[in-house]
């Protein structure tokens, strides 16, 4: 299976350096900026990414997502994005 579309959570420097090279490579990359900051807007919109208002949209717009997280951060820092998006994202059961 080729993957046509991909969401990337969080658009710091390292997430928009990989959907950079995932778009010129012929993907769709849509990222969620609700809850963002203005530098953050701007590193997605410098990267060309696609935007879509919320985290559920997003899930439910993309093939996968990606959560880019530098090894020293905590575990902790990925969890709080995906509370209350995994049973109704798409529409599913889980």
């Amino acid at each position: 299976m080729t993957w046509q579309s991909v969401g990337v959570l969080r658009p710091g420097e390292m997430e928009a350096a990989v959907a950079t090279v995932l778009r010129v490579h012929g993907l769709r990359v849509v990222t969620c900026l609700e809850g963002r900051s203005a530098r953050t807007r701007q590193r997605a919109k410098a990267a060309r990414l696609e935007m879509v208002p919320t985290l559920a949209q997003l899930v439910r717009t993309v093939e996968a997502v990606l959560s880019i997280v530098p090894t020293m951060s905590p575990p902790a820092t990925v969890r709080p994005s995906w509370v209350g998006v995994g049973r109704n994202a798409r529409g599913g059961g889980g």
